[in-house]
């Protein structure tokens, strides 16, 4: 088996050693002389530079990895290369069926808007797109999305491609290609090809986008989906700068890992330092703010200042119903997340003459675990339907939480926030010493302290630039900095 395979993480060992050894084991696999013969044929087949061949192997692999049962995918084993032959040679042969012909002009645009999959994306957007001007605006959609008065082109992944682009990698990949792939896999004792598919499926898709549509700017919204390809084939078609927003705190497992962009819209000045640690390579850090709070707080004309206190303590959740798998990352993590809701239900119970409760998004779905703890306490359950998440927590004279970004967004708009980390233990989003070390609070008692004194009227901080800039005008700070021009 090849000596990145064997690479099993440790749960009951420090979680950031564990991802720092991960992204060793990554890092020597990619620079691995053997290699080359890979590297030569994106370059000489597709010109695509080596260190972007490489950063998006990285990613694709990091991806891959699976935290709660300690190892990558199976794809990747010996045992599958029969099986991922014959798959990829569909993949060429449904790529190809699918294609299409594309005999037009390049459209000129000023922005491309890129991989959106729900029309929720589009409103988010909407202020920058109104200062460029929609017609000057496309946005490609990875799902069928329908919204009036916007330039909108479905693109799915594996179909639509550019049919002479397709045709070509259809010879290339069968007549050279595979046999380099079959080759160096009995070689390295890994099967390289669902990674090369990753990788020459990124080169169809977004050349088939790029050669067709240009733009001088391009940016999506998951930086952690972002893609050294994409960047690399938007500059070859005339693009200037291809940027990503920070959509979340970083955090480390598969949403952490090597972001590629030329410029990264960071939510604070210093939020993306901890990304460079794990393989970033971003041309520059530019903090504008929160663009999901500019269009779920700004976006309407309100009397922000006149809210009466309704709530003492609001806690604000994250997605983890949705998204347990790829949280549980180390032993502690369910453990210490739930330990959050004990010392949330024994406060409420200390105190019973305030008015606690739990705010989840709209998406997560009910969990037992979390009810039984809070059963037989004061807290009570906001519906995440019932009310905008930033008009509950305006409403709080406090809000905790385990690790939400509105905690982020709301220190900079002077809402007194606590994080709550059990045994400061969370270094999947925080590392051991972090931005917001002035409002964690690592044990009940310190947690109660706390909270006792900013009820009473304490002292919050002011300077929080460096977690998150005022976010009343993100789209505006974004559009100046594009309207500049910058050459990456």
């Amino acid at each position: 088996m090849n000596e990145l395979l064997k690479f099993s993480h440790d749960r009951n060992a420090p979680f950031e050693q564990s991802s720092a050894a991960l992204k060793d084991g990554i890092d020597a696999f990619v620079s691995q002389p053997e290699l080359e013969g890979v590297y030569d044929h994106f370059q000489k087949s597709y010109s695509l530079p080596v260190d972007v061949v490489k950063q998006q192997i990285s990613k694709y692999l990091e991806r891959v990895y699976d935290y709660k049962t300690c190892g990558f995918s199976r794809d990747l084993s010996m045992g599958k290369l029969a099986k991922m032959t014959m798959r990829y040679v569909g993949y060429l042969v449904y790529v190809t069926l699918r294609s299409r012909k594309y005999d037009q002009s390049p459209k000129e645009y000023e922005l491309i808007v890129e991989w959106v999959l729900q029309e929720q994306e589009i409103d988010r957007f909407s202020r920058l797109i109104d200062l460029f001007g929609k017609e000057n605006v496309l946005i490609t959609a990875a799902w069928p999305v329908n919204k009036e008065g916007y330039n909108i082109s479905y693109r799915p992944s594996c179909k639509f491609y550019a049919r002479e682009e397709v045709l070509r990698a259809f010879s290339r990949e069968l007549g050279q290609g595979l046999g380099i792939y079959l080759d160096l896999s009995r070689k390295l004792k890994i099967n390289l090809l669902p990674i090369v598919n990753h990788i020459l499926n990124q080169y169809l898709y977004y050349t088939s986008i790029f050669k067709y549509n240009r733009a001088k700017y391009c940016i999506q919204e998951r930086h952690y989906q972002t893609s050294a390809v994409k960047n690399f084939l938007f500059r070859k078609y005339d693009g200037s700068c291809s940027a990503s927003i920070q959509k979340n705190i970083h955090q480390i497992t598969n949403c952490g890992f090597y972001y590629d962009a030329d410029v990264f819209f960071t939510l604070g000045k210093r939020t993306a330092d901890r990304a460079f640690d794990y393989g970033a390579k971003i041309g520059e850090v530019v903090p504008v703010g929160s663009l999901f709070m500019e269009h779920g707080w700004f976006s309407e004309e309100k009397d922000r200042k006149a809210y009466d206190k309704e709530y003492d303590i609001i806690y604000l959740g994250i997605n983890f119903s949705n998204a347990r798998d790829n949280l549980d990352s180390y032993t502690s993590f369910v453990r210490d997340y739930y330990e959050t809701f004990r010392w949330l239900a024994q406060f409420a119970k200390e105190n019973p003459h305030l008015k606690i409760g739990i705010k989840h998004r709209p998406s997560s779905g009910e969990d037992p675990t979390e009810q039984d703890i809070i059963s037989g306490s004061p807290v009570i359950t906001i519906g995440g339907n019932d009310r905008n998440s930033y008009e509950t927590a305006f409403k709080s004279r406090c809000v905790v939480t385990y690790c939400s970004t509105m905690g982020y967004e709301l220190i900079a708009h002077g809402v007194p926030v606590l994080f709550l980390d059990p045994g400061r233990r969370n270094v999947t989003w925080f590392s051991e010493k972090s931005l917001i070390d002035e409002y964690r609070v690592t044990t009940y008692d310190e947690f109660r302290s706390r909270a006792e004194d900013l009820l009473g009227g304490g002292k919050i901080l002011t300077e929080t630039d460096n977690i998150c800039l005022n976010s009343e005008n993100v789209s505006g700070r974004i559009y100046d900095y594009f309207r500049k021009e910058v050459k990456i």
